[in-house]
Parts: structure tokens; sequence; C-alpha cells
């Protein structure tokens, strides 16, 4: 962080993939930490809902993955603004809200996009810092 803090204070973070991997208690330390180091940046990550995690990583392990393991699903994205006072949800977004399930996508695939999309848990998650 202090690396990034000599270049600018104005700051537009993107973690794709990369959150779930971490523990809460670990995603709990951290967004309060850079919220306080870069105030007015921005952040866009994504989450998946709690009650997916344990299918995610039975996947994970069916391609051989199983060292990739998934930790920290998130539901509500408003929940973030408990941890710190400098932590503001913009917006967060359902998966695939602006894709359209295609008739060619596998039935399956269209019914898991609808399903997340309807749940309206985990997305897209887009947060600025105060």
């Amino acid at each position: 962080m202090d690396l990034v803090k000599q270049l600018s204070d104005r700051v537009f973070f993107i973690a794709g993939g990369l959150f779930m991997y971490f523990t809460e208690h670990q995603m709990k330390l951290f967004l309060p930490e850079i919220a306080s180091r870069f105030p007015q940046a921005e952040l866009i990550f994504d989450s998946i809902p709690t009650k997916s995690i344990k299918s995610s990583n039975q996947m994970l392990n069916e391609v051989n993955m199983a060292s990739a393991i998934l930790q920290w699903g998130l539901d509500e994205g408003s929940t973030l603004e408990t941890w710190s006072p400098q932590v503001k949800l913009i917006c967060q977004m359902p998966y695939f809200k602006k894709i359209k399930a295609h008739y060619r996508f596998p039935l399956m695939i269209r019914a898991r996009m609808l399903f997340y999309d309807l749940i309206e848990k985990g997305g897209i998650i887009h947060l600025k810092f105060a």
C-alpha cells in the first residue's frame, strides 16, 4: 500500500476473483486499512453468496483445483459499511443482470444465471472510501 500511496492518493482499485480466497477476518482487517490509507478511492470486486462457498469448492475439487479454497462470501454489500465508517457502498449488482441468457447457453447455465440474479446475493460490489 505504501508504494501505491507514493504514486497517487486518487486510486481506483479492481480486485476480480480475489477476495473470496481470503477469510472474513482478513477482509475485516483489509477494508478499513485500505479505506484509511486511500480516502476518496474506490474499489470494485466480485463476491459470491455465502451459501455458494461449499458448492464452489466442490466444483473446484472436481476440476483438480482442490488447493484453491474459497473462504469468504458476501450476501449484502451494505454489511461492509458496518466494518468501518470510511467504507460506503455505491452499488451491488447481480452478476448476470446485464447479460442476456442466450438461448444457446446450456439450460443449467441459464438456470444458474437466473437464480443468482433473483437471489440478489453476492455479485459485483462497488465501494467508495470516505
